[in-house]
């Protein structure tokens, strides 16, 4: 199998050949003397980088399980879930004389009406009831001292500390 050259065809067999040996030399002194192969060589081969390349196209990323939660983080996320069911435990109470009660309650979001930043919704504001496009969300990390962090997605109400919205009037 041909080599590459990284001279033209036109050079004459003995200056091509007092090039080479010119750039393995000067190469060599500075420690970085670099094999040329074959793309197909490459590939081919099962060592290295032709090795990563390899798995990488052959095996299906989305297959592997995502990593298991554990310690701290698992807990953080038992706590913040038993936190949104309270909420709206409490929301159940105190509208409970309601006839839609779990559309109030839960505010209309669940799992199969996911709240998201900018998406509408309808908002109770003193007597009158609006249009609100959501800005950003913040929910309360695990324990009583956890930070609040931005939320982009929440199937539910109760697990929200902070709603933002922009509220749209109705003009004539």
């Amino acid at each position: 199998m041909a080599e590459r050259s990284s001279e033209p065809a036109s050079l004459a067999d003995d200056e091509s050949e007092e090039l080479n040996d010119k750039s393995e030399r000067s190469s060599r002194e500075f420690g970085q003397f670099w094999q040329w192969r074959p793309q197909s060589q490459i590939r081919s081969s099962d060592k290295g980088i032709a090795l990563i390349e390899k798995v990488r196209w052959k095996t299906d990323s989305t297959a592997l399980t995502p990593p298991v939660e554990t310690g701290n983080a698992a807990n953080a996320e038992v706590t913040a879930a038993g936190r949104a069911k309270e909420t709206v435990k409490r929301g159940r109470t105190i509208f409970g004389k309601l006839k839609y009660l779990s559309t109030v309650a839960e505010g209309g979001v669940g799992s199969d009406s996911v709240l998201e930043n900018r998406s509408y919704g309808f908002v109770s504001s003193g007597s009158k009831i609006v249009l609100a496009r959501v800005i950003t969300m913040y929910s309360k990390g695990g324990d009583k001292a956890g930070a609040h962090s931005t939320a982009h997605r929440s199937e539910s109400i109760g697990a929200l500390s902070y709603l933002f919205f922009l509220t749209y009037e109705h003009g004539f």
